[in-house]
Order: C-alpha cells, then structure tokens, then sequence
C-alpha cells in the first residue's frame, strides 16, 4: 500500500506522490508527521505528548497505557528512543503502535566469545564488521510479549491493519533512517509476513508459568512438585538463609539507583548478546510511574546491597522484569534460582494467572516450572535483496543455547491409580480402562500390556530436545544411546511386568492372577501395589 507524505517540502511531496521511498533522515524525526496510508490517515512522532489526546486511555494493557510509555520515554537509553504511531479511517483513531529505534552493531552486541572462535568464526567476525545497523522495533525491547500494537475495531480491520503492518513499517524505517524492521513476540503467526516482506526468525522462545488456582500458597505450589525438585528448592532455601529479601520505596531506589544498575550491567555483560543497557533513571522513572505495580526487591548479605530483582504487574501477568547480582553470590548462595521461586511466591500471594519470566536462562526457569512459548520475531531489511539475504546473516552469528524440558509436577494425586508397573511409570486412565474391559486371563490383556510398555519406552527415548542441533554427530550418537535405551528398556518392561503380575495374583485373592475376571479402573487403582509395596501405601516421593 503506498504511503504519502504530507509535507510542505517539495521534494518530499513530489516522493510521496510518486510513492517512491523516502530519502534516510539523519536525524530524529521532530514534532508530528502526517501520513496517508491509502485510505488511512496515519500521526507519526518522537514525543509522547503529540498524540496523547488521542491514545486510548481504557486499554487493559499496561506497556501500552499512557503512564508506562511516558516513563520509557523519560528513561529510557540514549541510544534507544520511542516512536508513536497511530491510524485512523473515516471513524476515527482506531489503531495505536509503539515503536522504538536503536543501533545494532555485531561486534559490540554479540558477546560470547564461543561465536568468533575457529576458521568459521573469524570468518563470521569479518562479516560481522558490516553488521551495523539502525533498526526499527515494534514493541519495547526491554519487555517480552505482544504489547506493541493495539487494535480497537473488528476481526477484519484487525487483520487488515496486519497485512499492512510490514509494508508500512518498512516506509517508517526509510524515514528514519533505520536498515531493518524488527517485529517482536507475537504469540501466533503473523498470515501476511510473507507478503509485507517479513522473514520469521527462530530466536530463544518466551518462559511462561501458569499458576494453578487450586495454590493458595507457596507450600501448596511445593507439595505439587515432583520429588526431585521439590528437594532441589529446598537446598536453595538452605543456602540462601544468609540473604535478606526486601522491597524497596521510591526514595530507596532513587537511593541506590546507581548501584542496582551495576548490578544489572554484571548481567548484561555476562550475557551472550544484548542490545542496549538500561541506566539508573530508567528504575527510577518506571516506579515513579507505576506506583506499586512496579517493584524492586533487593538482595542484602551483611547489609550490604548484593542482588535484585524486579517485577511489572501486567492485569493477570506478573512480568518478570530486570534482574542484577553478584556473580560470586550466585555459585554460593543460588540466588538467581532463589530469586525466581521468590517471583513464584509473589505471583501466587497476588493471586495472578501466570508469572511471565521472559528469555535466556531456560532451564534453570524450566526447573521452577517455566513451560516454553513460541514469541515470533519477524525481520525486514528495506533493502528488496538484502533482505532476502537477511535470514542466512542473523543465522551466522546467532548465539545459540540447548536445554532440556522436564516435568516438574510428577506427583502423584490423591485418588489416582497407583502405577502398575513402577519403571514405566504409567498413569494413563484411557489404558487402564481399555485394560478393565478385557479378562485378566485372556491374553489379549498380557498383549495390550506390553505394547502400551513398548510404546511408553519409545515415546520416552524419542523425546526431542529443545534447541538447535548442528553437530550432526553429538545427534547421531543420541540416536545410537536411544536404540540402545529402547532395547534395554524392553527387557526392564518385561521384567517389570512379570514382577507386577506376580503380586497381583498373591495379594488381590491368592489365587493365580491370570485366573481373575477382570478388574475395573478403581480396582487397579486401589489393588495394585508397586514391587511388594503395602497395596493402600502411596510410592514415597
């Protein structure tokens, strides 16, 4: 969709009514910008203040309320600076969008050191030398999610205002002077990216933890946990007693606004790729703001300031915001892994829907109970071949980290069938009760056992890995230890089996199992018991 501009300037008219790009501007753009977006009037400008009568006030998303744009713009970097757009058609305004411009530069924003390293990396770091780019976000870089577009209308004008998403962004970009147009985080695929020249681009996914309603408190999101990690949370807990957690006040974090920055930076400069870093006046802005729906919790050690975290409340979400510590308090005391079973507790005690922990660091937040959410980040250079070239050069120097889900609430419920064979662990209640409708002596019983054991091994060895594999031989061993793990573990099935058959026939009646009508899904439930154990005991944990 062509977009005109309205401007006084000659050249620029004569560009906007050829619908030709425009030329880059080194500069800012100053003061409100009218535009034409074919039939949409669009108010484009670097000042919140321009377009604050017309910015919905009733939106039930905070990035996007008139008091949490305002603290960005007062402090954010100088390096990052917000932009405001909003659309309007023959009713008026109906669609708002928050922007951001920064400066990409690969060398500087890339950090680990694994990247460059090797033939391939120091070719990769040559490249890289070009990688500078000015770049266009829609959203905020400092918070993950979809917060930074708002539609008022219908499902149609929804989607028409996604269709010209890229396209339109793209001409902002030229105006801007920025290369590349960066959407971030949307939770379902963008159905017009291919056609507004949007690349969609696998980056780290978005670690989300949806609380149970049935936890009133922290204990009953511990009691929920498996074995293993509840243990695991309360080894942190024993190391962490030398810490005092506290809430901080306006004042304090004015106080040490210096401080919880430096702590911050240790983080950023850790990490293996960041784009920008927040100053001290951005905390301060942000709780001046929000009021008590921002909060700092700081980390004392001998009263001394040695961690924080910080939390945005976000309707039902609590979003988990930046985080600094001590390094050398971290490998001692747990206390980043202390600081998330902390948001945890402050998510339930605030009887919120889920705690939103963001990217990096996935399988230490997947321990706490962290599930992965695809956010896709669509890019666009404005450059027609580069930007086919695009997708191959974010490849290349792309930091890249694996990890391993779990299940971290394994228990076992009350009322629920104990497992019939202990090594599968099984507690299926749709194979169970196919098994309760068939004679225990009929051997399509024994048969409908072993393949569901078969099918549980394989399903088991099977599970794919959360990340990128490139070594094309780490992965081809993996898929020698998993045949090798299917085929053990069958023969463990069947001793397994036979283990269990066993003390069903001596416990249920004394009489051979094989000889007892079948049983229905409670009486497997409640007669089986696991290797020998007492048939009313629950398996310890």
């Amino acid at each position: 969709m062509p977009l005109k501009v309205i401007s006084s300037n000659p050249a620029r008219k004569c560009a906007g009514a050829l619908a030709l790009p425009w030329l880059p501007s080194r500069s800012a753009a100053k003061g409100t910008q009218a535009f034409a977006f074919g039939d949409w009037k669009g108010y484009y400008t670097s000042r919140f203040a321009d377009v604050y009568e017309s910015w919905p006030l009733d939106t039930a998303n905070l990035f996007l309320s008139p008091r949490f744009l305002a603290s960005e713009e007062e402090g954010l970097p100088a390096q990052l600076r917000p932009r405001y757009l909003v659309l309007e058609n023959d009713r008026g305004p109906f669609a708002w969008v928050a922007l951001q411009v920064v400066t990409f530069r690969a060398l500087d924003n890339i950090r680990d050191q694994e990247v460059w390293k090797g033939l391939w990396g120091k070719t990769k770091r040559f490249f890289a030398r070009f990688g500078n780019y000015r770049i266009l976000i829609c959203g905020h870089l400092f918070i993950p999610g979809e917060h930074g577009w708002h539609v008022r209308e219908g499902e149609e004008t929804r989607q028409a205002f996604l269709r010209r998403l890229g396209p339109m962004l793209k001409r902002i970009a030229r105006h801007e002077g920025a290369s590349v147009v960066l959407c971030k985080d949307f939770e379902e695929p963008l159905p017009f990216a291919s056609g507004g020249g949007l690349h969609e681009m696998n980056f780290q996914p978005n670690m989300i933890f949806d609380l149970r309603p049935q936890w009133k408190t922290f204990d009953d999101y511990l009691e929920a946990m498996s074995s293993k990690y509840r243990i695991r949370a309360r080894r942190a807990f024993k190391k962490s007693e030398g810490l005092l957690f506290k809430e901080l006040t306006l004042s304090q974090i004015e106080l040490l606004a210096g401080e919880l920055a430096s702590l911050y930076r240790n983080i950023v400069e850790a990490a293996g790729f960041s784009l920008v870093c927040a100053g001290p006046e951005y905390f301060v802005e942000l709780k001046r703001s929000l009021g008590p729906d921002f909060q700092i919790t700081a980390c004392y050690q001998d009263d001394a300031l040695a961690g924080f975290y910080s939390t945005i409340r976000n309707g039902g979400d609590l979003e988990a915001h930046f985080i600094g510590f001590l390094p050398e308090l971290n490998r001692s005391h747990q206390i980043y892994l202390n600081m998330l079973y902390r948001m945890v507790e402050q998510g339930i005690h605030s009887r919120m829907n889920r705690v939103v922990f963001a990217r990096t660091a996935l399988e230490i937040k997947s321990s706490v109970g962290a599930v992965a959410r695809p956010a896709r980040v669509y890019l666009a250079h404005v450059n027609p071949f580069l930007n086919c070239l695009l997708p191959y050069a974010v490849r290349l120097v792309e930091p890249k980290e694996e990890w391993t889900p779990g299940t971290r609430f394994g228990k076992r419920e009350k009322g629920s069938p104990i497992c019939l064979f202990p090594i599968l662990a099984l507690r299926s209640p749709e194979v169970c009760a196919s098994w309760a409708s068939l004679p225990v002596g009929n051997p399509s019983y024994i048969m409908a056992i072993l393949s569901s054991c078969k099918s549980q091994f394989r399903q088991r060895s099977n599970a794919p890995k959360v990340g990128n594999t490139r070594n094309l031989k780490i992965e081809r061993t993996r898929r020698r230890k998993s045949t090798h793990n299917r085929t053990r573990g069958g023969r463990f099935a069947l001793v397994g089996t036979l283990t269990s058959l066993y003390h069903f026939s001596r416990r249920v009646s004394g009489l051979p199992g094989l000889l007892l009508p079948g049983l229905g899904y409670s009486g497997i439930g409640g007669c089986i018991p696991a290797f020998g154990s007492h048939p009313d005991r629950r398996p310890a944990d």
